[in-house]
């Protein structure tokens, strides 16, 4: 994603985690992210939301 889109990411992500815990299962979210550092994620916001980084 583009730099911008970072903020949009993270709230999108959010929504997905509310909605996979208002299933009552015990479900986790992955992502796939790029092997180089990146200012397009913010990962400090996203490590409280995903349950793994799959680095490519």
């Amino acid at each position: 994603p583009k730099s911008s889109d970072r903020d949009n990411l993270v709230q999108m992500m959010r929504q997905i985690q509310d909605s996979l815990r208002s299933t009552g299962k015990n479900l986790s979210i992955s992502i796939a992210v790029p092997s180089y550092l990146s200012d397009s994620y913010d990962y400090s916001s996203l490590s409280n939301i995903v349950n793994w980084f799959g680095v490519m």
